[in-house]
């Protein structure tokens, strides 16, 4: 009996890896694939029938990642940067996957001109392609809920946050309360120009009350009641987490005035 218990949370263990991408066997390290960019602005390629693991950070970014092998990221703190990266002629890019979600923090920067000089796939910049028969798993820390709604109406100077639902939200991350006020119709140009708020949560009293900085205006939260057919409308104020563990972001410092893209 004691030997099925130890062969059973063998083939366990075994099949938990299995469905890590960065957990596999035959991958060779970023860290130490002669391929890696040695310079800023390289072209990269990952060619058919190799597993590339990214394990550490790219030293330079690049101006072109293809995978048409495997570029699978490793559950660690990274960052990387690039003009564009695509999976082609059956390539894979995994960042976790839906059985095995990274939770290290994945930071990806886009970049690049609107107009690329030189561009032979086809796939612009600040891009994240797939092609034909090509995959792109991302699977990041799976928060729940990612938003909900005021539980009562908060008032300018507030501090504390009454929340509709439990959150698994942590301190120090990022929330934003969606206005409730009207500023889009208000003709007065001194009139603030919106007034969604967004705070760090510096303490969480109970599953439901996030503490944050004083908000500098009120957010309704109840219902409105009334009409011809008293009707009952929510018009609750969202209140959104926008921290998440893998973060896309456009790099703007290669673009000026309305070219920001």
């Amino acid at each position: 009996m004691k030997f099925l218990v130890v062969l059973f949370s063998l083939c366990l263990v075994v099949l938990i890896s299995a469905d890590c991408p960065h957990k596999r066997s035959g991958l060779t390290k970023w860290s130490e694939w002669s391929g890696r960019p040695k310079a800023v602005a390289a072209d990269v390629n990952i060619p058919a029938n190799s597993k590339i693991l990214l394990d550490v950070s790219p030293d330079f970014p690049m101006n072109q990642l293809k995978v048409s092998g495997e570029l699978i990221f490793d559950d660690t703190p990274l960052s990387i940067s690039f003009e564009r990266m695509y999976a082609i002629d059956g390539g894979h890019i995994w960042i976790g996957s839906e059985d095995c979600r990274v939770k290290s923090q994945i930071n990806i920067t886009l970049l690049g001109q609107r107009q690329p000089t030189f561009d032979p796939d086809g796939a612009g910049t600040k891009c994240i392609g797939c092609f034909v028969n090509s995959q792109i798993d991302i699977h990041g820390e799976d928060r729940n809920p990612t938003w909900t709604q005021l539980d009562g109406t908060v008032l300018k100077g507030a501090t504390d946050i009454v929340l509709e639902d439990d959150v698994d939200w942590r301190v120090g991350e990022t929330i934003i309360i969606a206005t409730t006020d009207f500023e889009d119709f208000n003709e007065d140009p001194n009139y603030p120009p919106s007034q969604s708020e967004k705070r760090v949560i510096l303490a969480r009293p109970n599953s439901k009350t996030v503490t944050v900085d004083p908000l500098n205006y009120m957010h309704w939260g109840d219902f409105w009641e009334g009409g011809k057919h008293n009707e009952k409308i929510d018009i609750r104020a969202e209140v959104g987490l926008l921290t998440r563990n893998i973060v896309i972001k456009g790099d703007i410092s290669g673009t000026a005035g309305d070219d920001h893209w």
